[in-house]
């Protein structure tokens, strides 16, 4: 049979290839594809983009909502990109491996390289604390190279054998699932919660710190792949053949090191994803001839549209629960939910600002002003005391609150979905109330909310006109006179409506950390409350009754 060629020869370097002819063209519509795919997949969400206005923002141009950038760059793009440069990475991965074993089932997920790389990251975890994002491909890579290399040493015998290969990865994945499983056994609940999400392999919550760390390994492994795919030929005619044309079979076999890399970076950073390594090269034979420099970038585009596709499709079809990553581990969180427990005063507030009606909360440190939210609002006891037995009884479907109630995380989330966020202060509440509103679905409610907020701005602005007050906050304590400092909430929200601040209330929050190990507040004595004076001055007790409050500011 003609078999018709294409031959590109580097200049620069003593290599050159031979495509199939069909290459070029198949990959072209595949990449048309994938751009397709990446474009709906980026406008979908529960804030939808047109893919005109997608295209438009990527391009630089204007378009009618200034809100499309941030949802666009910070939200979706990553995630997509993610979801493309791991499939792309599994699915050379699995070809290597395929050529290297001559087994069309030969897989990272199926001969122990994707178990070893999860079980060095959940054992970085569970182990260690405050990881960084960098690390964790360089432990999965460590992980991924044992694994590879007890595999190869197991299975020699007189020479490696791509039989042994295989049966050989099959035991050694098992054992390091074990190992996997016997950590995430007697772990503590909140290191395993993180570390379940890189057993189930997953893009959620991905974003640029993620993809920084990847890119790297597939800037070096991807072209070694390309440079070593005509070794991949000849052993694929057999080892007897291969060694006949002149071919060091074994030292061939250290190609494993490159699917054992890429295999390793994917699994840091998107989890252990099975399917896609083990299927792409397959795909991609019906497409183009299998010699290996075709095949590697054919399989290397199917395999990142196959995990784009999977993850738009998977966000596009209907759910009973959406996934979300907080701080003590992934959750899912009911789709709808009807019976919401909040277990602080903030998770309330922030519930309530986004039209939801908690049935429960504790009733004590709540503003005055939430007060008429409180019908029908059972009261489960006190702030950082919560009643479990409560909470109990009244059945709910998911549980929110702060991050410091993470030593009851393991009992409430046995009764129900338990989302908490992270809160160190008061100054904080944008964020927090954004991160709320994207673990409950509510982003577009949230909008309106803040878009409400800096429309009664402008119209305060508009008023002030010209003029900018010194305005002084005062919060008396029964044993001491604090002043509330720049990155408070009302520290914030005087910023934002543009007014001064005295200038020993202008202290940032990692400046009064330093000082007052306190980032919004600052304790002064009263021959230092000249420090509290300014054109409009409030002031309020820790009690926050109106009786007190008048006292206060009598004295």
């Amino acid at each position: 049979m003609n078999q018709s060629w294409l031959t590109v020869r580097l200049r620069r370097l003593p290599s050159s290839f031979q495509l199939d002819q069909r290459v070029p063209l198949v990959l072209f519509v595949l990449a048309m594809i994938i751009l397709v795919v990446m474009i709906l997949s980026v406008g979908y969400g529960e804030y939808p983009i047109a893919p005109l206005n997608v295209i438009r923002t990527l391009l630089g141009l204007e378009t009618n909502n200034p809100d499309y950038a941030f949802v666009i760059y910070t939200l979706r793009l990553p995630r997509v990109i993610v979801a493309f440069l791991v499939g792309m990475a599994l699915a050379i991965a699995g070809t290597i491996l395929q050529g290297l074993t001559r087994n069309p089932l030969a897989a990272p997920e199926i001969i122990g390289v994707d178990a070893g790389a999860g079980l060095a990251a959940v054992a970085l975890i569970v182990l260690l604390l405050s990881i960084p994002v960098y690390v964790l491909p360089i432990a999965a890579f460590a992980g991924a190279s044992i694994a590879a290399l007890l595999v190869y040493t197991l299975a020699w015998k007189n020479g490696s054998s791509p039989i042994r290969l295989i049966l050989v990865g099959v035991g050694v994945g098992s054992t390091a699932g074990a190992f996997t499983s016997l950590m995430i056994t007697f772990g503590s609940i909140y290191d395993v919660s993180r570390a379940l999400v890189w057993l189930t392999g997953s893009v959620y919550g991905r974003s640029w710190k993620h993809i920084q760390p990847l890119l790297p390994w597939l800037i070096v492994f991807i072209p070694l792949s390309l440079v070593c795919a005509r070794e991949l030929n000849t052993i694929n005619l057999g080892d007897e053949v291969a060694q006949g044309l002149g071919s060091r079979v074994e030292w061939q076999r250290g190609l494993l090191l490159i699917s054992v890399a890429l295999a390793g970076a994917s699994v840091a950073t998107a989890g252990t994803i099975g399917f896609v390594g083990l299927m792409s090269p397959h795909l991609s034979r019906q497409l183009v001839d299998t010699s290996h420099e075709g095949l590697i970038l054919t399989a290397a585009l199917v395999g990142g549209l196959l995990v784009t596709l999977t993850d738009f499709l998977g966000r596009s079809t209907p759910a009973d629960c959406t996934p979300v990553d907080p701080v003590a581990g992934t959750t899912c969180v009911p789709n709808p939910f009807e019976r919401l427990i909040t277990l602080d005063g903030v998770a309330f507030e922030d519930a309530i600002a986004l039209g939801i009606k908690p049935i429960a909360t504790v009733f004590s440190n709540l503003s005055p002003h939430l007060n008429s939210q409180l019908d029908k609002v059972e009261n489960i006891g006190q702030t950082g005391e919560p009643s479990l037995e409560n909470v109990l009884a009244l059945n709910p479907d998911l549980i929110m609150g702060l991050d410091s109630y993470q030593p009851i995380y393991a009992q409430t989330s046995k009764i129900a979905p338990t989302v908490l966020f992270e809160f160190e202060h008061s100054g904080q509440w944008k964020e927090v109330f954004q991160t709320i509103s994207q673990m409950l679905g509510r982003e577009d409610t949230a909008q309106q909310v803040m878009d409400d907020y800096n429309k009664r701005l402008e119209e305060f602005k508009a008023k002030m006109g010209d003029r900018r007050p010194i305005v002084s906050v005062v919060r008396i304590y029964p044993n001491s006179i604090n002043l509330y400092l720049r990155d408070s909430f009302p520290g914030t929200v005087l910023q934002d409506a543009g007014l001064a601040r005295p200038s020993a209330q202008d202290v940032s929050a990692a400046d009064a950390q330093c000082i007052a190990n306190n980032p919004i507040q600052i304790s002064i004595s009263r021959e230092l409350l000249s420090q509290s004076d300014g054109d409009v001055l409030f002031v309020w007790t820790a009690e926050n009754e109106a009786e007190a409050n008048q006292k206060a500011q009598k004295t």
